[in-house]
């Protein structure tokens, strides 16, 4: 399978951490450098030709870090104020559709940024000890509902995400004490699951698996003196554990482990292959795959990542030590799965092993993209620009479905409210497939939404009272050349904020993209109500560049009705033709 070209990631440093990059359902991707952080906005582009600098756009996010130990006497803690700037340490972003960012500093506190980029909290729970209130561990939950951190009092302390007064507050929801009997163990690590499991790593590289149904910690890997690198849950029921040279398995089920020798002699990074319990452990030096389902793991070769790297290293020698005059290394600095899990994003260099002083403006990372399959399929976890880059990764494959796409077949329960049946609609594996195509499309198209937009009309007839609910009806109607119960018997008005027209919807031709007022004039259609857009206060999907009207900017205008008004409430975050974020 051809690979994309690397996404260049130059003049930057990194801090020295080995978790510097995070790939979110969004797609867009952060990297830890230093002094701002990175981000990499996805971008649609018809044509990547097979590089990745088409998927992506490089961007600077200047983040205010605040330290909430700045005048505190930390004389038993010489970490917290060690440093007099704060840097980012580790980037975790929600996992549903928030887009908030947790931001882990170097001097222990975790700061949530909204997406504009403003500090929405800095986590802290002031009345507590120094140890309490330090953090060296972040995650979310897998619905956003909580934030966990990892202070250096062996606790996890949860916070919970609440909106209130239309601004949103974390308040203490629980701490879960790991082992009362250590002293002063940091909780460095936590990852959380969809299946409701936390796991937390100690300092003292003692494992606790937290069960989110009962919020019980249970040991399940006791300290020991051997670092441990990275943990994962592989399938349902085993938890794998990596330290330099070993691996651990644990049952779930009974607690039994398994111990493996690998004969690695780096850290080594675990990646899990979808819809399988294999893993590949992969490190600077070399990489094995790994059967964790089977009753006896044993050792492969490595047949899905490796040979992507040793052919890069083997062409940057080529190039730049042809005559093997030089020993060279391949350093890895982060790993990133992607939100459907399908693919793997490598953050790496490759460079000359030599005693030299590079400053910043001389160093210059790679980002490649790997497939962990040979097909791939729509995932809830990911959205928009995220299929596409996939499809791009697969080299344009096709998604493939569980089932046959027959949009005759797909129907939605039109007796709940309106705003949860848009949401059902969104979160459907066959039109999301159907969406999926809009990016490969010239024209895009939404007539299967229209459709069941207009089947949910019909259904509550009786709810439409308000004039432009009735004009978005009429318009339905007539797009789709389908009868309407309800019309219109006069013109009606639309306003913006310096032009105001009337329009005949009743008498108006099936055009989507255009309506004529009534005084000649030809106006734009939102492309989601089919209302006209007097304003260029509008949304506009990346993908196919369609405008829907701004409700924030036009409600106090026009009067929308409970039909219009959800419509515009969804889709002014979301596109309806491709699932991206809406601009």
């Amino acid at each position: 399978m051809k690979q994309l070209r690397d996404l260049i990631i130059p003049r930057k440093d990194l801090q020295d951490w080995d978790d510097n990059i995070t790939w979110v359902k969004d797609g867009s991707i952060y990297i830890t450098t230093v002094p701002e952080l990175t981000k990499a906005n996805p971008v649609y582009t018809s044509e990547v030709n097979y590089h990745s600098k088409n998927l992506f756009h490089l961007k600077e996010l200047p983040l205010e870090l605040a330290n909430k130990f700045e005048f505190e006497q930390a004389s038993r803690n010489a970490l917290l104020n060690s440093i007099p700037n704060s840097n980012v340490r580790l980037c975790r972003v929600a996992k549903m559709d928030l887009n908030y960012v947790a931001i882990l500093t170097n001097n222990c506190n975790v700061t949530v940024f909204d997406p504009a980029g403003n500090a929405v909290v800095n986590l802290d729970e002031p009345d507590r000890s120094v140890e309490s209130r330090a953090y060296h561990s972040v995650d979310w939950s897998p619905q956003d509902e909580y934030i966990a951190v990892g202070n250096e009092m062996n606790e996890i302390v949860i916070f919970e995400m609440k909106q209130e007064d239309q601004t949103v507050k974390f308040n203490h929801f629980k701490t879960i004490q790991l082992d009362a009997g250590i002293e002063n163990a940091w909780v460095t690590n936590i990852k959380w699951y969809e299946n409701g499991r936390i796991l937390a790593v100690l300092s003292n590289n003692a494992v606790y698996c937290i069960n989110e149904r009962n919020w019980e910690a249970s040991l399940i890997s006791s300290p020991g003196r051997y670092k441990i690198i990275d943990i994962q849950i592989v399938g349902e029921n085993y938890v794998v554990i990596s330290m330099v040279g070993v691996i651990l398995r644990v049952d779930l089920r009974t607690m039994n482990t398994f111990h493996l020798e690998t004969g690695l002699k780096s850290e080594s990074k675990i990646i899990p292959i979808i819809n399988t319990e294999n893993i590949i452990l992969l490190s600077n030096n070399s990489s094995c795959k790994i059967d964790i389902g089977a009753s006896t793991p044993t050792i492969s070769n490595d047949d899905v990542i490796s040979p992507y790297l040793e052919k890069k290293f083997k062409k940057w020698n080529d190039v730049w030590n042809e005559f093997n005059k030089h020993e060279t290394t391949l350093s890895i600095y982060g790993i990133s799965l992607s939100p459907d899990k399908f693919s793997v994003a490598i953050l790496y260099n490759i460079e000359r092993v030599s005693i030299k002083y590079l400053i910043t403006s001389e160093r210059q990372y790679n980002i490649t993209f790997i497939p962990l399959s040979d097909n791939w399929k729509i995932s809830r976890f990911a959205k928009g620009f995220a299929w596409y880059q996939t499809y791009s990764i697969y080299n344009n494959k096709l998604p493939i479905i569980e089932n046959a796409v027959d949009t005759s077949s797909t129907k939605f329960d039109t007796n709940t409210d309106f705003n949860s049946y848009l949401k059902t609609i969104l979160n459907d594996e066959k039109m999301n497939y159907m969406r999926f195509f809009n990016f490969t499309r010239e024209h895009p198209k939404i007539d299967v939404f229209r459709k069941t937009i207009y089947e949910y009309a019909i259904a509550n007839k009786d709810l439409f009272t308000n004039d432009l609910d009735i004009a978005c009806f009429e318009s339905l109607a007539s797009i789709l050349h389908l009868d309407c119960p309800i019309h219109l018997s006069n013109s009606i008005p639309i306003k913006s904020d310096f032009i105001q027209e009337s329009f005949n919807f009743g008498s108006n031709s099936d055009n989507p993209d255009v309506i004529t007022a009534e005084g000649g004039n030809n106006w734009r259609r939102c492309s989601v109500t089919l209302l006209p857009i007097l304003t260029t206060e509008v949304k506009i999907c990346p993908m196919s560049k369609q405008r829907v009207i701004s409700l924030e900017q036009s409600e106090n205008l026009n009067e929308f009705g409970w039909f219009t008004r959800t419509l515009l409430q969804v889709f002014n975050d979301v596109s309806v033709y491709c699932g991206t974020d809406m601009q």
